[in-house]
């Protein structure tokens, strides 16, 4: 009986303490837990308020309980979260070379920086829009596999597995994909981008190959393989393509390697972007993906680079026209070849077509984030000061150096402003000695003078024999003005000396002129002898 009554005291006892510290603590925040042991009653509970806490346990106290009180830290539950972010992040590396586009520039133009029709990579899979294409790279990856004798489709999945890490590594933002759904991703994506290039190679289509026969669908597929944010790294395709050792001759030569059937994709696909026919191997040496190669197959090998203290700037074509500036088209294929000699400026073919746009774009953006050398931005930069007007456009395509299928200058001009809307200027320019070049030539009045005599009065070949009977007629004039002003008797042109005055008036105004050399090659191909004494003849000054 009274083993009962001092349980019985022992519970009122604890009641009393959870009211009192509810009463006590408004404010507390939090899940109250009592429990009982056979000897103790221990209580824990969480609180936020250090106050409460401090209250709370000194209530306990006076109860004669032993108190337990998890103490809510405000800083607790952000520490943690952090820590866990911390510790899912996978280590950097100098490979970490395919990411998104720097917003900026995406915010400029998104659709030249995303997909169209096939996701390659774990940056823009799963999307809805591109979902239709996987159907097509499980059958591309059959095909592939059909191709192959050695090995099978375990083979390729334990090469990809081992490398993992690797290819985790070269994305600059996490991949929230686990390892089998990484390794079936990549496997059929490089699958299906290794048998476009091998069916391409090899030019036979079957019927049922939608993709292929399909010329607006590769020809969409084939910009996506090469967008920035749509790629794979290329060692991938190097392994798979070395372990599959697939048997494919090029135009009856030996065996190619993965670098010559990508530099033949890209050269029938965009040789007018300047890229050789034959392939340098050694240029390719630890290319990362698609995007770079292409790139390397663009841009000049060695470029000559010259510091600039600052900004250069030249004249529109136009202006270079006025100037006395003649264009010829450039023997060079390559793009960036532009040469200014002897007052003709040499720029090479330049071809305008739909994609060239976007691939600029993706290239430009690369080149910014990845490359010591701004050469593309460069030749951009130079261009955009050239064509500044479709009337700078109009020159080029009478020049021949602009072809434009599309017809419409306006389109033309507003391309190359598009593509210069965020240019980078650094201290090496690569063109900054045939900006100077122009500039000085600029700056000879004689070189404007003949250009203006050229284009405003030997347009045609009335205006040209318009000129020269007048300049005839002009020295004649003054011959007769000079010669015979002391002879009464002579039939002068002029009646009076007034009317004399108004003539050598008008010769002097400074509207009223030709260019000096003109009276001097005139009047010395002429070899007029006119003396004012005995055996004297007279020069023109």
């Amino acid at each position: 009986m009274e083993n009962g009554e001092t349980g019985l005291q022992q519970t009122e006892i604890s009641n009393e303490a959870l009211i009192d510290i509810q009463e006590s603590d408004s404010d507390f925040e939090g899940s109250k837990q009592m429990e009982r042991s056979n000897d103790d009653a221990v209580t824990d509970i969480k609180v936020e308020d250090l106050d409460s806490v401090l209250e709370a346990s000194e209530q306990m106290e006076r109860r004669g309980e032993d108190a337990v009180i998890d103490v809510g830290d405000p800083y607790l539950k952000l520490e943690t979260s952090l820590m866990n972010e911390l510790e899912s992040l996978h280590p950097l590396s100098e490979k970490c070379i395919i990411h998104r586009v720097q917003e900026k520039l995406r915010q400029l133009d998104q659709k030249a920086y995303t997909p169209r029709i096939v996701s390659i990579g774990p940056i823009h899979h799963g999307k809805p829009m591109l979902r239709a294409m996987e159907e097509y790279k499980i059958r591309y990856l059959q095909k592939f596999l059909q191709r192959i004798n050695q090995v099978g489709l375990k083979d390729f999945i334990k090469v990809i597995k081992k490398k993992e890490t690797k290819v985790r590594n070269c994305y600059a933002e996490i991949i929230r994909i686990d390892s089998a759904a990484l390794v079936k991703l990549i496997l059929m994506d490089a699958a299906f981008i290794l048998e476009v290039l091998l069916t391409e190679t090899e030019e036979k289509f079957p019927i049922y190959d939608h993709v292929f026969n399909s010329p607006r669908k590769i020809f969409d597929v084939a910009n996506d393989l090469f967008l920035l944010e749509n790629q794979l790294p290329f060692f991938i395709l190097e392994d798979l393509f070395g372990l599959a050792d697939i048997d494919i001759s090029l135009d009856n030569q030996e065996k190619p390697s993965i670098l010559k059937i990508i530099h033949q994709f890209i050269y029938r696909n965009w040789d007018y972007l300047g890229i050789e026919e034959n392939l340098d191997e050694s240029k390719y040496s630890g290319v990362k993906h698609l995007v770079e190669f292409l790139r390397i197959s663009v841009v000049p090998l060695n470029p000559q680079l010259k510091e600039i203290q600052k900004i250069l700037t030249t004249p529109s074509v136009k202006e270079l026209q006025q100037a006395g500036v003649k264009f010829k088209l450039g023997s060079s294929k390559n793009l960036f070849d532009i040469r200014f000699h002897n007052g003709i400026l040499e720029i090479p073919l330049i071809t305008i077509r739909s994609p060239l746009e976007n691939l600029l774009k993706n290239l430009l953006a690369f080149e910014q984030s990845h490359c010591k050398e701004d050469l593309l931005n460069d030749y951009i930069i130079i261009m955009n000061y050239l064509v500044n007007t479709p009337k700078d456009v109009d020159i080029l395509v009478q020049c021949q150096i602009i072809h434009n299928p599309v017809g419409d200058c306006e389109l033309v001009s507003r391309l190359i402003h598009r593509l210069n809307q965020r240019p980078f200027f650094c201290s090496r320019f690569l063109y900054s000695s045939l900006v100077e070049e122009l500039n000085e030539y600029c700056r000879r009045p004689s070189h404007r003078w003949k250009a203006t005599l050229k284009q405003d009065y030997f347009k045609t070949p009335w205006t040209t024999v318009s000129v020269i009977a007048a300049t005839i007629l002009l020295i004649l004039t003054v011959l007769l003005m000079h010669f015979k002003k002391d002879d009464p008797n002579s039939d002068r042109v002029y009646g009076s000396a007034k009317n004399d005055f108004d003539v050598i008036g008008d010769l002097y105004k400074l509207e009223n002129q030709l260019p000096f050399f003109i009276l001097e090659d005139l009047f010395r191909l002429a070899n007029i002898g006119i003396s004012c004494a005995p055996k004297v003849k007279h020069s023109f000054s």
